[in-house]
């Protein structure tokens, strides 16, 4: 299928694409049910689309400007790449672009504020250093090795993760029963330096 093929082309992440095909999906089978295949869309149809998913009375479930804004950015780059084979003869997405998107309000943390924000939230401690008795979390030392490597080296989820997981490298599985193998030892960030189906080590602090 054309959208199958498309998607493998898109010079988008892995992640983006995963993202993108449901958006896909959603709005081809509205055209579907108007009788109409993926390449027969026009203006009047996504402007259709755009009303339901925004504020469709039937709609059970509608959504905000800056989920709109992502699926319009995805139909419109696969029309693009469309018009561009010749596939269609314009691109139909034409929409401008929401008005209603909420912008991110990032706010750094400093190392200092965010070795607080590991140790009380993830680790069970106190501000004061101590421990917090009433803590009732589990893998802490699991959980502020992850923290501590995204934090250092700032790798994507999946490789970081990978490397937080040991392998069997002759069957290229997880290691039964690490979780608890991790809650009891892992005190400390790990890099195996050997992550399944990552591109190299990725070492975190010690």
């Amino acid at each position: 299928m054309f959208c199958g093929h498309m998607l493998c082309c898109l010079t988008k992440a892995q992640g983006t694409q995963v993202t993108y095909a449901p958006i896909y999906r959603l709005f081809f089978t509205f055209l579907w049910q108007r009788g109409l295949n993926w390449d027969e869309a026009t203006e009047e149809d996504v402007e259709d689309w755009e009303d339901w998913r925004l504020r469709g009375v039937a709609n059970p479930a509608p959504v905000g400007g800056g989920t709109w804004a992502k699926e319009q950015a995805a139909l419109k780059l696969l029309y693009r790449i469309a018009a561009k084979r010749g596939l269609v003869p314009v691109n139909p997405v034409q929409l401008a672009s929401p008005s209603d998107v909420k912008t991110s309000d990032v706010k750094w943390l400093s190392p200092r504020a965010f070795r607080l924000w590991r140790n009380v939230g993830l680790g069970g401690m106190l501000p004061s250093g101590l421990e917090d008795e009433s803590w009732r979390g589990r893998c802490a030392g699991r959980d502020m090795a992850y923290a501590d490597l995204m934090y250092s080296s700032s790798p994507r989820p999946d490789p970081a993760t990978s490397n937080l997981t040991p392998r069997d490298e002759t069957q290229g599985q997880p290691v039964a029963g690490f979780d608890a193998f991790a809650c009891e030892t892992c005190p400390r960030p790990v890099s195996t330096g050997r992550g399944h189906g990552t591109a190299g080590p990725h070492h975190g602090p010690r």
